[in-house]
């Protein structure tokens, strides 16, 4: 009887697991595309020239939508969108420049945000006196004489590089924003000191100034502007309290504020954030690497979970490294994602244009196709086009103010020519002379009653309801700090910051 030997023990036990089946696999794919290439070449033959119909249609339909927008004259680029050039001789931002360096003090900053209030000022502890107010002020008086004689040219632009795309950046916004709150504690000085027609006029600078930036095709421009608004806003009750104004005085600022205008530059702001998102497009097309794709679609690369990590991990990494192969054959569907992001943009636009009472309705109704009814293929149109729908309601928010400012220059001057406020507003209008506008949140006159020697004017603002005026931007503040003493007056099902309250002006004498 023949016997096998005993096979030694292997270095390598483990290939001794492996199924042969397994180890032979490569002889079966060979032997299947020996037998079936044909078909399989017939299959890839299909795919390819779908897929190049496929593109040749999202071509086409690319272009038309880009064709329309140039027939319409709108820009496809920040570069066709912005200011144009303007010889130094003219430019008001070659001076503001130079006042900005002045102006850059912590210190000094830190005595003004005492008197003129922001959210992200640093408060000292004791607050500073008014003669340390005045001290400031004294010392940057070259600085205000060169943010007058800036607010006085013809045409103002920035140093932006326009073409920079996703490195684009602002950093004069921040510097506009800090002087306007520079002259904004001038004007209460002035005011204090019995000058109240250079108090006007320090504010004036300031509109001046923000309206040299709405031609700027970006957003957070137009926030400024908003914010800038809101701090001349925050300080006219108190410089109309410290000293009467002559009617002229009052006048020149009425329709300064008169002619400023939000709506028009919002609508040129988002043709910006358009041409923006053209370029988010055109660069991940030119990306050899999906970083950016990953970045954008939210594939971040890090999670507590152990398996969201991996997963991520794995998609963030498929994304990355196989974009340039990938780009290849996801070109198509960018296209037809490019496609109806524009349609969804020109839609965009139009609610933009709207009042926010008027197009409130449609903001959240677009907001939800596109979170809900977007195509599977629209992946960065869903991140890139919605982001801004509700921004027209900070918009109006600017538009109330200003019609509340201008009533309240008009009601001072009635006080100064007939020893007292008005009983209404129709009175007011009565009197003539002083044309106020309606509230842009309910498309009626702002709301208005006496309180004592003084009176409270008002917008309903973006809930559209009259709150009777309880909140004003001081007690805004503190409830931020103070979420509890917040829920008492908060709506049933929703957060005690996400309540917009009225938009009140009150003068206590």
């Amino acid at each position: 009887m023949t016997t096998t030997p005993e096979r030694p023990a292997s270095a390598f036990p483990t290939f001794r697991a492996i199924p042969r089946g397994l180890l032979a696999a490569p002889h079966w794919v060979g032997r299947l595309l020996r037998r079936k290439w044909r078909p399989i070449v017939v299959v890839l033959a299909v795919l390819v020239a779908a897929h190049i119909v496929l593109n040749i249609v999202a071509g086409r339909r690319l272009e038309a939508e880009l064709s329309r927008l140039r027939a319409e004259g709108a820009p496809l680029t920040l570069a066709e969108a912005a200011p144009p050039k303007v010889p130094d001789s003219e430019n008001a931002a070659i001076l503001y420049q130079k006042a900005f360096k002045g102006l850059d003090n912590s210190r000094d900053l830190t005595v003004v945000a005492s008197f003129v209030p922001d959210e992200s000022a640093r408060y000292r502890k004791p607050p500073p006196t008014f003669a340390e107010l005045e001290a400031v002020v004294a010392r940057h008086q070259a600085d205000f004489t060169l943010l007058r004689q800036g607010s006085l040219r013809p045409a103002c632009r920035f140093p932006v590089d326009w073409n920079a795309g996703a490195a684009l950046t602002f950093p004069h916004l921040a510097a506009i924003r800090k002087a306007v709150r520079f002259l904004a504690a001038k004007a209460l000085v002035d005011a204090r000191q019995g000058r109240a027609g250079d108090a006007l006029d320090d504010l004036a600078v300031a509109i001046r100034m923000s309206n040299q930036i709405s031609r700027e095709p970006a957003l957070i421009s137009q926030l400024v502007r908003v914010a800038c608004l809101g701090i001349v806003y925050g300080v006219l009750p108190e410089v109309l309290a410290a000293t009467p104004p002559t009617a002229a005085e009052s006048r020149h600022l009425y329709d300064l504020l008169g002619g400023t205008d939000l709506a028009g530059p919002w609508v040129h702001a988002m043709e910006g954030e358009r041409c923006f998102s053209l370029w988010i497009f055109d660069n991940l097309r030119r990306q050899p690497r999906g970083a950016e794709l990953a970045d954008l679609i939210g594939l971040p690369g890090w999670s507590d979970s152990l398996y969201k990590r991996v997963r991520m991990w794995v998609a963030r990494f498929a994304v990355i490294h196989l974009w340039r192969a990938a780009r290849m054959v996801w070109g198509p569907f960018l296209k037809l994602d490019e496609v109806y992001g524009l349609r969804q943009w020109r839609e965009n636009l139009e609610i933009t244009a709207l009042p926010y009472r008027q197009g409130r309705k449609r903001i959240e109704a677009f907001e939800q196709d596109m979170a809900t009814r977007s195509p599977w293929y629209a992946l960065v149109s869903r991140v890139i086009v919605p982001v801004f729908a509700r921004a027209t309601q900070a918009r109006d928010e600017g538009i109330a103010r200003i019609g509340l400012m201008q009533a309240a220059l008009a009601l001072r001057q009635y006080q100064i020519a007939h020893g007292g406020y008005p009983a209404s507003l129709a009175d007011l209008r009565a009197a003539g002379g002083w044309a106020i506008p309606d509230d842009p949140f309910s498309g009626k006159p702002l709301i208005y009653r006496r309180e004592g020697a003084g009176y409270l004017v008002y917008s309903v603002g973006g809930d559209l309801k009259d709150n009777g005026g309880i909140i004003d931007y001081e007690t805004a503040l503190k409830l931020a700090h103070n979420a509890p003493a917040a829920r008492g007056r908060t709506r049933l099902g929703r957060a005690w910051w996400d309540i917009a309250y009225d938009i009140p002006l009150r003068m206590p004498r």
